[in-house]
């Protein structure tokens, strides 16, 4: 029993590890000698829904990640409207980013600057093309996927907790 509840475990948490962070895409550039990054979860970047964007920078040769405190950024619409304009804090924990909604389809430019405190390491201009909104479905079932999975898991939880204390008492 235990090993069959080990292979419908795997079975059910693969969608869960393989569509952990989408297929995501990267768009990089280069200033002042560091590759600057906007990472996306999604591989397309779909208008009104919340998007996980991310922000690296890393150096053209070597490793490590540059001494920086803060990433100021702007995200100009396709019409050339002011949408966001501020500072993020670098993350202590995983990738510094942001979660935004793009209102309408089209190309976006997102301007990053990375600074230590008022020094400037290296700043660029991205373009960001986001596809036009109504591609819900997708997004549907895979929030589906997700619930089956939550639901799978709990009971299969209960089925193992109750199995224990039968076999305990």
């Amino acid at each position: 029993m235990q090993r069959l509840a080990h292979i419908v475990f795997g079975l059910v948490m693969i969608p869960t590890v393989v569509f952990a962070h989408g297929f995501g895409q990267t768009i990089q550039q280069e200033s002042n000698g560091y590759l600057l990054a906007v990472d996306s979860a999604s591989e397309t970047l779909i208008a009104g829904s919340a998007e996980r964007i991310g922000f690296d920078i890393t150096p053209k040769v070597g490793t490590g990640t540059p001494a920086f405190s803060h990433v100021w950024i702007r995200i100009m619409s396709p019409d050339q409207t002011l949408l966001f304009a501020g500072f993020i804090v670098r993350s202590d924990i995983g990738q510094t980013g942001m979660t935004f909604a793009f209102p309408d389809e089209g190309t976006y430019e997102v301007a990053l600057r990375f600074q230590d405190d008022a020094t400037i390491v290296a700043e660029g201009t991205f373009l960001l093309p986001i596809a036009a909104g109504g591609t819900w479905e997708s997004t549907k079932i895979l929030q589906g996927i997700a619930l089956l999975e939550f639901f799978a898991l709990t009971i299969l939880a209960v089925i193992l907790a109750t199995r224990k204390r039968t076999i305990a008492g």
